[in-house]
């Protein structure tokens, strides 16, 4: 980037990028050869530093904590006002495109492997000219059990999207443990989604996702971080760490609100949930754990909603630690989740 010297610029200015240091694309996302973007509030101070940022957005929570770690190092001109620089907030989307191409004529995009049903193949009710387009995906939770045996497994469902966008009536086609099923489902219904559209209208449509589980299967659900995590959980080690006895208190930089269970919610059911976690040592949330439950189904959403959330790095006497972290959440019809 190019800085502009003072007497180029307009009197009243926006901060400009002097310093700008791409972001690293997540390992995670890789081999899913897909492409995204976070779209941040920063507050630049007089000094064209980053002094604030707010996490308005992201295709992918994978892509929040690459975000911050590039931020460190961008610099700004800052805003002017009467040619005097002010601090100052502005949104910037930031693009994240590995454009790797898996084979001839394939494009990257925004699916993560949530496909739509073809027109062909739908029901009457579900057949349209253009397909739904995803806005966003969150990772789907690899069951707590499941994840510490290190038992491998599949599970594939198929959901309908409704003209609001909104995912409804998901059903598991297959599953080789039924948790795998409901983990999946919870994850569709976190998705945000433009519906389908026939004749230049919403129409609801179908669409499908299958997920394997296991080490070494998918880095969307079983990382590095996760492989060294179980071995602690084993071992019961003294590398896991409860908040009070961080160097510094747990700071979210990024958190999701569990998505309502569309049964329950059209059923008029309130409820409740407990989830532990753990916090891994790029700050990110590790293996949700349901302890209890008022439904499944709400376990599932608390549980999804924490599997994306992001956090500063915890250390305690200087160094990298997990957490474990327990926290209620409750599902009220009359005003929002906690």
């Amino acid at each position: 980037m190019t800085s502009l010297l003072a007497d180029q610029r307009p009197k009243d200015d926006t901060a400009r990028f002097n310093t700008y240091t791409a972001p690293v694309y997540p390992e995670s996302l890789i081999y899913s050869f897909s492409r995204g973007f976070v779209s941040v509030s920063l507050t630049i101070n007089q000094q064209g530093r980053v002094t604030g940022a707010q996490i308005l957005r992201a295709t992918h929570p994978d892509f929040v904590a690459p975000t911050f770690e590039a931020l460190k190092s961008w610099r700004f001109e800052p805003a002017l006002r009467n040619g005097l620089p002010i601090t100052t907030i502005q949104v910037e989307n930031i693009w994240f495109d590995i454009r790797i191409m898996p084979a001839a004529g394939s494009v990257a995009d925004y699916f993560f492997g949530l496909k739509p049903v073809p027109s062909k193949e739908s029901p009457e009710e579900f057949k349209y000219e253009k397909a739904a387009d995803v806005l966003t995906v969150v990772n789907p939770v690899y069951p707590y059990n499941l994840a510490v045996a290190g038992t491998k497994g599949r599970a594939q469902i198929e959901f309908v999207v409704d003209e609001n966008g909104t995912v409804t009536k998901t059903s598991t086609l297959t599953a080789t443990n039924p948790e795998l099923g409901e983990a999946l489902e919870a994850m569709a219904q976190a998705c945000h989604i433009n519906p389908a559209r026939k004749n230049g209208k919403p129409q609801k449509s179908l669409m499908r996702r299958l997920q394997i589980f296991g080490p070494g299967e998918n880095y969307l659900t079983y990382n590095d971080q996760t492989k060294k995590l179980i071995k602690e959980i084993a071992a019961k080690g003294p590398n896991i760490a409860l908040p009070g006895e961080l160097d510094t208190p747990l700071n979210p930089l990024y958190q999701t609100a569990p998505v309502y269970p569309p049964d329950l919610q059209s059923q008029g059911r309130e409820g409740e949930a407990t989830i532990e976690f753990f916090i891994d040592h790029n700050g990110q949330a590790q293996l949700p754990r349901i302890l209890a439950a008022s439904d499944r189904a709400f376990g599932w959403a608390a549980a999804t909603a924490v599997q994306q959330w992001v956090f500063t790095k915890p250390t305690k006497r200087g160094k990298p630690v997990f957490v474990r972290v327990q926290i209620p959440m409750e599902f009220k019809l009359a005003g929002q989740s906690k």
